[in-house]
């Protein structure tokens, strides 16, 4: 498990949540892609307004997995943060 990663088992369901601080490095429509360390850490989103952050920008995006599936909870940089998810 890495530094950047927290697993919880103390329900029914499995959740985690993951903090990745790095170079954006691709942006769709259902998802963003972040580069730390050499890995390429993607999630996905379903409703998210990225233009504030420009590819090889430095961002820090948080990640909650649902139902199987990272799913963005929000993406800042210096000067903008996107919430999707609570």
């Amino acid at each position: 498990m890495s530094d950047w990663a927290l697993w919880r088992n103390d329900g029914p369901t499995v959740e985690g949540e993951l903090v990745v601080q790095g170079q954006l490095v691709a942006k769709d429509a259902s998802s963003a892609t972040v580069r730390e360390l050499d890995r390429d850490v993607r999630c996905a989103h379903s409703n998210g307004n990225f233009a504030a952050f420009a590819i090889g920008q430095a961002v820090e995006m948080h990640c909650h997995l649902r139902q199987g599936t990272f799913r963005i909870g929000y993406v800042k940089n210096e000067h903008t943060k996107v919430v999707l998810e609570p």
